[in-house]
């Protein structure tokens, strides 16, 4: 279809260029090239050629009125040649001198380089001596006779009549292809001619119209003869140079151009010639191009504007098609998703829903459209639980914080856990128009999660086992010794006081080492609790007492007794082990685990660092993915750093590593409150 337009587009950029050189050859007798050649001024180039030739001579039949003719009043030759020369002259700023020849001779010196111009009429036989410049002005031939020949002429029957022409004249030229060579008088100049006609001796005289007419008015007897209203030939004359110097004709058309440019062409030529109607005709000429042009532009207008809705048409019913082909394959898409989705009005009335959620309610899709979104199950208990969201959403001004809808809300009721966003379709000023609820039942995936992360905790209880069971042989050797202490008969009651002591401390460290295993392996609670930041850590660092002290790797801890946390305990104990067992794996013996936690703002941020060597840079962007482990196999499962990952995110805090040549740091933000559990605002 482009190339199309590029056809009309061009053919309307041709018939425009077309139109413009036409309209340039009327006016000015240059195309559109020549135009902006000649419109340039003289170049040095061009003066060099008019020294060349200074001065110029024009050699002229300057005896035959209008053309030129001597006023002894004014001793000065005038006429349409003179005026045409000194225009010329003053335009090319170098002299011509005029030299007034009868017709003949003019030619004959131009031949011979005796003179450097002469006006004439082109001609094939003249083009074999002289070139030519663009016109200057335009000359008709006319035939005059005697009234009874008058028929003869205008029946173009010369061939028996006797013809006076002046010698050398174009004229020649067109009565010699129709009168007996015998029968062609040469005259030396018009006016002779017109004698001989008077005389008798011709029938008829051919010539200039604008010399005959001037030496009729000589004539006494007017009536006797008659000029013949039809021009024998119409003809653009020029001026001629000797074809050797034909490299001055492009300085003459300069000039001529400029004088025909401001119209000092045309007056010259309505001075002196009675029937010089160039211009009116140009401008005839002009309106009847441009009328032309104005039809061709309209035509290709109307066929391209044809076309252009033909086209529009087409691209409707393409764009229809696809449209109707994109909608289909909307609705295919929009019923094969496993989410359920529902979306609703402006009002709150459903207008939409997909397969899943048909499937899910048991009810066809008439007896859901048209509902209000508080009667749709799921929906009616995420806005119970969520106290009206949706409504606050589609009312005036609810938009507010609510741009985006990116993030999730987790949904449990008897039925399971759903996860629902909820996206705005539509909304013009702070009004929403349609929103779109989607519905992902997740229980599944967090049962699954949540064996996941029990597996993985009973793995880090698996290799927390050997250090435990030492944890609690100690406690368990004092009890003994006690209680042998008591079964002896000693008699010594502050002796046995001591040993009650000594089982009572004993028991509650068991005691103590059992519940911190027990709450670690426990499935985990989705209830906050809140708890002293720093006996949480120290719980956890308890765990890996015996295989921390076993490898020479020393526990730095820096965390202020007084800083409270509400979270979840087990997670942020999940994430702790796993974040402690990475590093006491990376380490292997002698090194440091750094446990640091200070408020800063509203969040709290805690670091785990050690000097196990860091992380490689094409591994640090792996570690959260699930299963990805760079221990050997049978040494590590892969689920420690995700499981990590995946706690944080529950209890709605950030994680982030740092890994350099000797060290890795794990940074989490946790949101702070104050010692007394309040919320700090």
């Amino acid at each position: 279809m482009k190339n199309k337009w590029y056809t009309y587009f061009i053919l309307a950029a041709l018939i425009i260029i077309f139109g413009i050189n036409q309209l340039l050859v009327l006016e000015y007798n240059v195309n559109i090239i020549e135009y902006i050649n000649y419109s340039r001024d003289f170049t040095e180039n061009d003066k060099e050629i008019l020294n060349k030739y200074s001065p110029i001579i024009y050699g002229g039949n300057m005896n035959d009125p209008p053309m030129g003719a001597y006023y002894q009043e004014s001793g000065q030759y005038l006429g349409l040649a003179v005026d045409h020369m000194s225009a010329i002259s003053i335009q090319l700023g170098e002299n011509i001198i005029s030299r007034p020849m009868v017709w003949d001779h003019a030619i004959e010196a131009l031949k011979k380089g005796e003179t450097d111009i002469c006006d004439m009429i082109p001609s094939e036989e003249r083009g074999k001596y002289f070139a030519f410049t663009d016109p200057i002005y335009t000359i008709r031939g006319v035939a005059v006779a005697r009234k009874e020949y008058e028929n003869l002429i205008k029946q173009d029957n010369w061939e028996d009549m006797k013809v006076a022409v002046q010698k050398s004249d174009y004229s020649v030229e067109f009565i010699s292809k129709r009168v007996k060579k015998e029968n062609i008088i040469y005259s030396k100049d018009l006016k002779e001619a017109i004698r001989l006609l008077e005389q008798g001796k011709v029938q008829a005289v051919a010539g200039d119209e604008p010399v005959i007419r001037y030496f009729m008015k000589e004539l006494k007897y007017m009536d006797d003869y008659h000029i013949l209203t039809k021009p024998i030939y119409e003809e653009e004359c020029v001026l001629g140079v000797p074809k050797a110097n034909s490299d001055i004709v492009a300085v003459l058309n300069k000039a001529i151009f400029t004088l025909r440019k401001n119209g000092t062409i045309d007056k010259i030529n309505e001075k002196w010639m009675l029937y010089a109607e160039r211009s009116a005709k140009r401008n005839t000429e002009k309106l009847r191009l441009i009328f032309m042009i104005s039809i061709f532009l309209g035509i290709l207008s109307a066929y391209t504007a044809y076309m252009w809705n033909k086209s529009l048409k087409n691209l409707v019913d393409t764009r229809t098609k696809q449209l109707e082909s994109t909608k289909r394959e909307l609705e295919v898409t929009f019923n094969g998703i496993n989410n359920m989705i529902v979306i609703l009005d402006a009002e709150g009335t459903v207008i939409s829903v997909n397969k899943s959620y048909k499937i899910y309610t048991g009810k066809k899709e008439k007896e859901l459209i048209g509902s209000d979104f508080t009667r749709m199950p799921v929906i009616k208990d995420f806005e119970r639980e969520f106290t009206g969201i949706i409504f606050k959403i589609l009312n005036k001004g609810a938009l507010d914080g609510y741009d985006s809808f990116s993030n999730n809300y987790e949904l449990k009721i008897q039925s399971g856990i759903y996860n629902i966003k909820i996206f705005i379709l539509e909304h013009e000023q702070n009004v929403v128009g349609r929103l779109a609820i989607m519905i992902e039942d997740v229980t599944v995936r967090k049962i699954n999660q949540d064996k996941l992360t029990q597996e993985n905790k009973m793995s880090a209880v698996g290799q927390l086992a050997a250090g435990v069971a030492h944890e609690l042989r100690n406690p368990l050797g004092i009890i003994r010794n006690s209680t042998f202490l008591m079964n002896e008969d000693w008699g010594d009651q502050q002796m046995r006081e001591m040993a009650i002591d000594s089982i009572d401390s004993s028991i509650e460290r068991a005691g103590k080492i059992i519940d911190n295993l027990l709450n670690f392996s426990r499935i985990n609670q989705s209830k906050d609790e809140f708890m002293n930041l720093s006996d949480m850590v120290d719980e956890v660092i308890n765990l890996y007492s015996v295989s921390t002290k076993k490898n020479k790797i020393v526990f730095k801890v820096d965390i202020d007794q007084s800083l409270y946390i509400n979270t979840n305990r087990t997670s942020l104990s999940h994430i702790l082990m796993n974040l402690i067992q990475n590093a006491v794996d990376a380490i292997g013996e002698d090194g440091y685990i750094a446990i640091s936690g200070h408020r800063q703002g509203l969040f709290i941020i805690m670091k785990v660092e050690d000097n196990g060597g860091g992380i490689s840079k094409k591994d640090i962007e792996k570690i959260y993915e699930p299963f990805f482990t760079t221990k050997d196999i049978g040494k590590g499962t892969g689920l420690g750093l995700y499981i990590a990952y995946t706690e944080s995110v529950k209890i709605g805090s950030e994680i982030a590593v740092e890994s350099m040549e000797e060290k890795t740091v794990f940074t989490l933000k946790l949101p702070a409150f104050k010692e007394d559990g309040d919320d700090l605002k």
